[in-house]
């Protein structure tokens, strides 16, 4: 592939793109493992929202019934091959951020079209 082509696609992805991440209550462990990694944009709420996703990684350690498929927090996605449940608040805590990075690959998906038909 030709370099410009490459270059053009490319953008930075973290696990927050997945739809599933907000399945996971170890974020905050994960942070404090690799400091070095953190970095929440200010478009997706920066410091206080991280802060607020830490939190709830907390909370759902300490009532594990909220990791539960059926616990009092928990909500189904659908949309591939099986039907997932997720933490609410968490999900909704990392929207932003996944809404930045759909934007960020719709952006090289569009840069990369323009390189290639113009």
């Amino acid at each position: 592939m030709p370099p410009e082509v490459s270059q053009a696609g490319s953008v930075a992805l973290t696990a927050f793109i997945h739809p599933l991440s907000a399945r996971v209550p170890w974020w905050d462990k994960l942070a404090e493992l690799h400091p070095e990694r953190v970095n929440w944009p200010k478009e997706s709420g920066g410091k206080k929202a991280l802060a607020r996703i830490f939190a709830r990684c907390r909370e759902m350690r300490a009532h594990p019934e909220s990791l539960l498929p059926d616990g009092p927090d928990s909500v189904e996605l659908g949309g591939m091959r099986d039907t997932y449940s997720v933490d609410r608040v968490l999900q909704g805590l990392t929207a932003p951020e996944r809404e930045r990075q759909r934007r960020e690959m719709l952006a090289a998906m569009q840069r990369v079209c323009r390189l290639i038909y113009s």
